[in-house]
């Protein structure tokens, strides 16, 4: 009796990864492609991302918890997002050219 429980639980863990990636195929689909994706611009991209997130906090009940999770994850993508702007940018790459290599001559 004890194996058949856990083999529901296991079958029933699967169905909800299942419905997970098909919700995340179906926003990046249907929401962050149409809305510009990755290639019109880093506000657009901020932008689709944010109503992605809207998405799936309406998906879950709009509950607070969910609304705290997807605005921190939120906020995690735009500073990994600007982060990766700045650095890519020809004065922080000069910066590193200078103060980083130098120290590991001395």
């Amino acid at each position: 009796m004890l194996l058949d429980i856990s083999i529901f639980h296991l079958a029933g863990q699967d169905m909800v990864k299942f419905v997970m990636l098909i919700s995340m195929f179906y926003a990046v689909r249907h929401i962050y492609v149409p809305l510009g994706g990755s290639r019109h611009g880093q506000v657009r991209r901020l932008f689709a991302s944010l109503m992605c997130f809207a998405y799936v906090c309406l998906w879950h009940g709009m509950s607070s918890n969910v609304l705290f999770w997807v605005v921190a994850n939120f906020i995690g993508i735009s500073l990994e997002a600007f982060g990766d702007q700045l650095a890519s940018s020809a004065h922080i790459r000069q910066l590193e050219v200078d103060f980083v290599f130098c120290n590991n001559l001395m």
